[in-house]
């Protein structure tokens, strides 16, 4: 068959329906095709048009954002990209089972990373981004009220290590060289302390919101910030300050909110998934620095001891879980979680109490799903607080063997022919 090509004059990307209209068109061609196998509908001729259309839609962007300067430019750049992301979002609505399970088997670029990927290499201008940015800072530093939010456009990681983040480093170690050699010769050392105090707390302010980073993991962010506070004396403590009021208050309203009171068990679990959260961003952003580690652990301590039902909420997801089991973790790992939240407990007494309470019901019914979890709990237990904390709970133990070797005793008396069947119920 002859191919013929023809040449289209270019749709006006300018009307903000166009994009959706002409993907909406390609979703509905891809799946006719993919799916349905239905040729003869379709007008290949302006399927043709809107992917050539498409295809030079980012050179078109790209060239539209070189005529711009200064803070229209990072304006032009940021709505732009907002857009792109949208027509992302509408691409993997079409290939949604491709991405999750033809792109991961054949180790091949997901659709979204490919799609910035091509913004990045494609639209985005480098060196005036940087350029641009970094003048937006100097002002900021001399004063200068600058419109933040257009910084944060969240290009990613590859973008801010490959363009900025050294040039920023410089810089800013250019500025404050030059700042604090003025500092020391205007000031006296507590004026300079104060001076310097402000400054750090301005560059946390300006290198985006920490507790903003905290919330949403922002793992590589939460990173540069840390190497950037860490050049500077007392700047990790202005970091560590911060999540640890921030972590204080979110675990405050946890223990204190009427409505998480009347679910004890998913209580706890909050409690255990903020913690999971925090260690990861401990490990993974903050190189596992006791500093942040130990912040972490007196905000729990804190919180927790706010609530004087925490005791008992304990020893209730220890029941549930001993119960139900706890799907996709081990009994082992259920055991660790629990004394890792007791470890923070000032009135263990009073955990020993509900826990005992529990187990006494818990057991003579049969409903542990592990002997092993239960003997463990207690052996960390003795670890952590000596033997006379456990004694009791040991003699629950104890009492039960004791019971049912006396039980066995019993229905075997009973004669040989009984003997196996009542010992089996009697242990069931």
């Amino acid at each position: 068959m002859k191919k013929s090509f023809v040449k289209f004059k270019n749709e006006s990307m300018a009307d903000p329906n166009y994009p959706k209209e002409m993907w909406k068109i390609l979703e509905h061609a891809i799946q006719d095709i993919l799916i349905h196998h239905n040729f003869g509908s379709l007008n290949f001729e302006h399927i043709y048009r809107l992917v050539t259309t498409m295809t030079f839609h980012l050179r078109g962007i790209s060239k539209l954002i070189e005529d711009t300067r200064g803070e229209v430019f990072l304006e032009e750049l940021s709505q732009k990209w907002a857009d792109h992301n949208e027509a992302l979002q509408m691409i993997l609505v079409i290939f949604t089972d491709m991405d999750k399970t033809f792109i991961p088997s054949t180790h091949k670029t997901p659709i979204h990373e490919l799609g910035f990927t091509l913004w990045r290499d494609i639209v985005i201008p480098h060196a005036r981004l940087q350029d641009t940015l970094l003048e937006h800072v100097h002002r900021e530093r001399n004063g200068e009220v600058i419109n933040r939010d257009l910084m944060l456009m969240g290009f990613g990681s590859s973008v801010y290590e490959e363009d900025i983040e050294k040039p920023f480093l410089e810089v800013s170690a250019d500025f404050y060289c030059l700042e604090s050699q003025q500092f020391i010769e205007s000031c006296d050392s507590r004026d300079y302390i104060s001076k310097a105090d402000r400054c750090l707390n301005k560059e946390m302010e300006r290198n985006s919101d920490l507790v903003d980073l905290l919330v949403n993991n922002k793992y590589e962010d939460l990173r540069r910030m840390y190497k950037l506070f860490f050049r500077v004396p007392s700047g990790l403590s202005i970091m560590r300050d911060v999540m640890t009021s921030y972590i204080q208050d979110t675990g405050k309203q946890l223990v204190t909110n009427p409505e998480r009171l009347k679910d004890p068990v998913n209580l706890v679990q909050r409690l255990l998934d903020l913690k999971d959260k925090y260690e990861k961003i401990i490990s993974l952003a903050f190189y596992n620095n006791k500093t942040f580690q130990n912040a972490l652990n007196s905000s729990f301590e804190y919180f927790i001891n706010l609530n004087a039902q925490s005791p008992e909420f304990i020893s209730l997801f220890v029941d549930d879980k001993f119960r139900k089991g706890w799907r996709g973790v081990s009994m082992e790992v259920v055991v660790d979680k629990v004394m890792t939240l007791f470890q923070y407990l000032q009135e263990r007494d009073e955990f020993d109490k509900y826990y005992r309470q529990h187990l006494v019901m818990r057991l003579p019914a049969g409903k542990t799903v592990s002997d092993n979890a239960e003997r463990s709990l207690i052996v960390k237990l003795k670890t952590e607080c000596g033997y006379e904390f456990t004694s009791k709970l040991e003699g629950i133990f104890t009492d039960m063997k004791v019971s049912q070797d006396t039980r066995k005793g019993c229905y075997c008396s009973l004669g040989a022919e009984n003997c196996e069947h009542e010992v089996e119920r009697a242990t069931s």
